[in-house]
């Protein structure tokens, strides 16, 4: 098997992954059940790259379309489809609470750091 070949199932197997899950509470539904937001580990380059061009960019509001598109990449249902779409952009920036929004990423990457170090024994 080529390295290119190897390298597509890893990738593969790690978007195959168990979905994580976390619970928003700010979001409840109307029996005051807290909103689960699933995610995995992974996103395709070309995902990290659009969230990286927008961090990394002077433009006006750059820094909060990182998270916003970090948002739309990485927020799932239960059965692994995206709930936010690209177009919901706008919606995403100017009426949901950013800090509910930084919260949430926060909360994803702090669960993959320690999922991270638990796979190396550490």
């Amino acid at each position: 098997m080529s390295v290119l070949a190897r390298a597509k199932t890893h990738f593969k197997e790690r978007l195959g992954e168990e979905l994580q899950c976390l619970d928003v509470p700010e979001w409840s539904d109307e029996n005051g059940e807290p909103t689960k937001i699933y995610y995995r580990s992974s996103m395709s380059l070309k995902q990290k790259s659009i969230c990286l061009k927008w961090f990394a960019s002077d433009e006006k509001d750059s820094y909060a379309k990182g998270i916003a598109y970090q948002i739309i990449f990485r927020c799932r249902d239960s059965e692994g489809n995206r709930i936010f779409k690209e177009n919901q952009l706008d919606q995403i920036l100017d009426e949901i609470d950013p800090d509910i929004l930084a919260d949430i990423i926060k909360r994803m990457d702090e669960a993959l750091a320690i999922s991270n170090d638990e796979i190396a024994g550490n």
